[in-house]
C-alpha cells in the first residue's frame, strides 16, 4: 500500500514542506514526521487488508462451501455498497472545496474548521481564505 500511495502523495508532501518552511521553528512540524505518519497510516491499512485476506482465505479453506471465488466478489460488493454513498454526501463536496482553496495548508486549523461547519450548515463557502 505504501509503495502505491507514496508517489501520488509527493505533491502534497512538497506543499507541506514549503508551508512548514514559512512557519516558526518551534511551531512547524518536520516534514519527515509528516511522511513517517503517512507511511505508518498506509502500512497499517495494508496490514489490516492483509490480515483480513488471510482470515477470509483460512475461513474459505476450512469450509468447503465458501471458496475464494465466492467471497471475494461478495466482499468487494459490500465494500462498494458501504463506501459508495459517501460520494454523494455534502461532507465530501465540502472537503473537496476546502482542498481546492488557494492556500489550504497555510491556513491554521482553527480557520478551516469553522469554514467546514459554515459550509455544512449554509452550503456556501468563500472562494478564498485570507
Amino acid at each position: 500500500m505504501v509503495a502505491m500511495m507514496l508517489p501520488a502523495a509527493t505533491p502534497m508532501i512538497l506543499i507541506f514542506a514549503a508551508a512548514q518552511a514559512r512557519r516558526d521553528r518551534h511551531v512547524a512540524v518536520p516534514t519527515w514526521i509528516f511522511v513517517a505518519a503517512y507511511i505508518f497510516v498506509w502500512a497499517a491499512a495494508g496490514l489490516v487488508a492483509y490480515v483480513l485476506d488471510l482470515a477470509f482465505t483460512e475461513l474459505g479453506s476450512s469450509h468447503a462451501s465458501i471458496d475464494r471465488v465466492t467471497w471475494v466478489p461478495l466482499a468487494l460488493g459490500i465494500t462498494l455498497i458501504l463506501a459508495g454513498p459517501y460520494q454523494f454526501t455534502s461532507r465530501k463536496h465540502v472537503c473537496l472545496r476546502l482542498c481546492a482553496l488557494e492556500r489550504p495548508l497555510q491556513e491554521p486549523t482553527y480557520l478551516t474548521a469553522p469554514l467546514l461547519q459554515q459550509e455544512l450548515t449554509t452550503n456556501r463557502l468563500p472562494r478564498k481564505v485570507h
